[in-house]
């Protein structure tokens, strides 16, 4: 449903470069490199800035996660790039890592830029940093997408379905419900 063949390339720390070339340093990307805590506390990267650069804290409440104390939740900060969303971390403005160890859980995007965004989340219940998939392409692994969006026999959800602005100020999301793709 998410994409057509699995995600071919593991889940790394290093921050997601930019299609429109590198930011200066000390810029917005620096400060969306991984910066989550379960608790929504944002936590600091290595290497941060003193002070983190303007922009909005997102927060991202995720509810309805199974296999708890397995795994981790794998977060996208997505901007357009197509007509529909996959979980492709080059596509991603900011990601995040969560550690799955409650059925609900809330991370938080600092620094996040004024514009059209998506987040999108997977359980990666094996730790691998990768979406499974079958051999369909259909994910093995819960998955959720902001605004409830949902993919279909086509791909993954279309981008206006999960599609939210943020425009100046804090913003939270309405919780995003995990999409149970496999058997318990």
């Amino acid at each position: 449903l998410l994409a057509a063949a699995p995600l071919g390339t593991a889940w790394a720390q290093e921050p997601v470069p930019d299609p429109q070339g590198p930011a200066p340093q000390g810029a917005v990307a620096d400060a969306l490199e991984p910066l989550v805590d379960p608790q929504g506390a944002v936590a600091d990267p290595p290497g941060a800035i003193a002070d983190p650069p303007p922009g909005v804290t997102l927060t991202v409440p995720v509810t309805r996660l199974r296999n708890v104390g397995q795994g981790q939740l794998l977060a996208l900060l997505l901007r357009r790039h197509d007509d529909r969303m996959d979980f492709e971390p080059a596509h991603a403005l900011a990601r995040a890592v969560v550690p799955v160890d409650a059925e609900r859980l809330e991370f938080t995007f600092a620094g996040v830029p004024d514009g059209e965004f998506a987040v999108m989340v997977v359980h990666d219940v094996d730790s691998d940093g990768l979406l499974r998939t079958g051999w369909l392409g259909i994910p093995r692994e819960d998955l959720a997408a902001s605004r409830g969006a949902k993919g279909g026999p086509l791909g993954g959800p279309k981008w206006e379905d999960a599609a939210f602005v943020v425009a100046g100020d804090a913003l939270r999301l309405e919780p995003l419900t995990m999409g149970w793709m496999a058997p318990n």
